[in-house]
């Protein structure tokens, strides 16, 4: 504005006539806020939802100010000051980190040398400094063993993370990577196979302000589990035998006499004679099985180190050979190691309970296994609950009213099933016969708590594949279930998980002691557990994996399920580390 002024003194004396140019600022300034560093706006909702930015913890928040410019005017910045949590008011003299992780009211406002004060403004900020979880999970057919984790070609690999919500600021999971045998790393999108062999997956996740958690592995052997036979160098099926489930080769598939075969056929070739039949797909020139998916050497090694022979009565063993003739042997859960197995004349070997769980006793023999003369192995429990390893060359026989089931795999041995012999589960040996009137069952066709006798007896012609299954379908009901360990023994880092399928409860607690007594680790967990299916029907499970660095030893572990108006549920078990 053009300002004209003059004065004059009483005697008339008139100045001459001035003027001034004079600026007008009305306009307060505006102050912007932006960071230095990781920062993630939230868009939709999220965890605080009230947070309007997220951010990491060495993110320095930046406020640049301005006087704008009306009708020409501005008179300049004078100050900014800005204060967190309502408290001090501070000159702004550089960008600034908040205090620690949590939410913050940020508080800022600025003036300009005409007095001018911009309205406070505020924001409210989450820093966010910890890592997301991940977990991750594995699909069915699977299962555990001497330390290993084996899994079908099928089964689906998936990752779960999650950003915890600490001091209440969680700016959410951004996404998860995983990459196979140090492979190049790939972004989780959706569930995926593995091919056969063993392998290592390598996985972490990052949030949405750079958060990265320490990566983590784990170990898988894949092979097939579904087939009944399978048979490395050749299968042959004779007389009025009858297998219920798939047979694989890489060799011959001799099929003759009245044998029929419930399911598919994979092999190099496939021969029918007689009267012999194949409900199921034929496919030929297919090699579809690996010599010896599964390592013995790292079998044997694990079942020596946490052998649990001393469980072992002394007269069921000769010359470290385990025999039950004429008499009855329950073995408790654990890993055994015998220089051979023999069950005859009515003998019978059980496991400590049917439905106890997967992979519940483990075998490892080093000589001849027999099962004949009406002996009984695992005969009332499911396959799934008894898994037999053989690194030797020696035969695998089943015979004479022998009823075994169980997971048999002896990769350089001749398995044979005859006479009038039952087996349910999965035999693997490098050729496999089945004669006389055997019927060999699948996993898959021996429901649980149900042995392969009864299986077998059945009359169906046809074999149809299992209903899909469906959580809902899962018992709520508090009450005691599967409580097991796996991997176990867990070794070369691995964590071991303790699976306990109790319903659902209001808590559940971990306890785990060294031999001494010692407790050494604890942990709860609550709220409704997630439904899985570990093979022997869906269950609500808590499952809790105890990880961090854990010196080799053998460890008891101790369950307590808790729910108001209940008596409490408790449990005990042993589990075996190797690293």
């Amino acid at each position: 504005h053009l300002v004209e002024f003059q004065s004059k003194d009483r005697v008339d004396h008139l100045e001459v006539l001035a003027s001034t140019i004079v600026f007008l600022d009305q306009t307060p300034p505006v102050t912007n806020i932006s960071y230095s560093g990781a920062y993630w706006v939230q868009t939709g909702s999220g965890t605080p939802s009230q947070a309007q930015v997220f951010i990491a913890s060495m993110t320095y928040v930046v406020l640049t100010a301005q006087d704008p410019v009306a009708g020409g005017v501005a008179s300049g910045m004078q100050a900014t000051r800005y204060r967190v949590d309502s408290g001090t008011w501070t000159d702004y003299a550089g960008s600034f980190l908040l205090p620690g992780e949590g939410q913050h009211a940020v508080e800022w406002t600025s003036t300009d040398r005409a007095s001018n004060e911009e309205a406070v403004q505020s924001l409210n900020a989450a820093v966010d400094s910890v890592t997301p979880e991940t977990g991750y999970s594995i699909g069915q057919p699977s299962f555990g063993t001497f330390g290993m984790r084996i899994i079908d070609p099928e089964a689906l690999i998936s990752f779960n993370a999650e950003d915890s919500a600490a001091a209440g600021a969680a700016s959410g999971v951004e996404e998860t990577t995983y990459r196979i045998d140090a492979g190049s790393p790939q972004v989780f999108s959706s569930s995926f196979t593995l091919s056969l062999g063993t392998h290592s997956v390598e996985y972490w996740s990052a949030d949405h302000v750079g958060n990265e958690e320490a990566h983590d592995a784990f170990a898988v052997t894949v092979t097939q589990l579904r087939p009944a036979a399978m048979g490395v160098n050749g299968f042959e099926g004779s007389g009025s035998a009858r297998v219920v489930g798939d047979a694989l080769s890489n060799g011959l598939v001799d099929l003759k006499g009245s044998f029929v075969l419930e399911g598919d056929v994979t092999a190099s070739s496939v021969s029918l004679k007689g009267g012999s039949s194949v409900t199921g797909v034929v496919t030929q020139g297919q090699t579809p099985l690996l010599a010896e998916p599964i390592s013995l050497a790292e079998a044997k090694a694990l079942a020596e180190a946490t052998s649990s022979n001393y469980l072992i009565p002394p007269e069921f063993l000769a010359g470290g050979v385990l025999v039950v003739d004429a008499s009855t042997l329950t073995l408790s859960s654990g890993t055994y190691i015998v220089q051979g197995l023999q069950v005859s004349n009515n003998g019978v070997l059980k496991t400590t309970q049917t439905g106890e769980g997967i992979g519940a006793v483990q075998i490892f023999v080093e000589g001849a296994i027999s099962v004949g003369s009406g002996g009984k192995l695992n005969d009332q429990g499911h396959p799934l609950e008894l898994v037999v390893f053989s690194s030797s060359t020696l035969s695998v026989q089943f015979s004479s009213g022998a009823v075994a089931n169980g997971v048999f795999y002896a990769p350089r041995a001749h398995i044979e099933a005859g006479n009038n012999a039952q087996v349910g589960g999965a035999l693997f040996g490098k050729t496999i016969k089945i004669g006389g009137q055997a019927v060999v069952t699948a996993v898959e066709n021996v429901p649980m708590g149900q042995s392969s006798s009864a299986s077998a007896s059945a009359t169906t012609e046809s074999v149809s594949e299992p209903a899909a299954l469906d959580s809902s379908g899962a018992d709520p009901s508090f009450e005691l279930r599967d409580i097991y360990v796996f991997p176990n023994p867990a070794v070369a880092g691995a964590p071991p998980a303790i699976h306990a399928a109790v319903g659902i409860a209001d808590r559940v607690r971990f306890v785990i002691y060294n031999m001494a007594g010692q407790k050494v680790h604890e942990a709860t967990m609550d709220g409704i557990p997630p439904v899985i299916d570990d093979g022997t029907g869906p269950k609500y499970a808590y499952e809790y994996t105890w990880r961090g660095h854990i010196p080799s030893g053998v460890y008891l572990y101790t369950i307590e399920a808790e729910k108001a108006g209940y008596a409490s549920l408790r449990a005990a078990g042993k589990m075996g580390v190797i690293r």
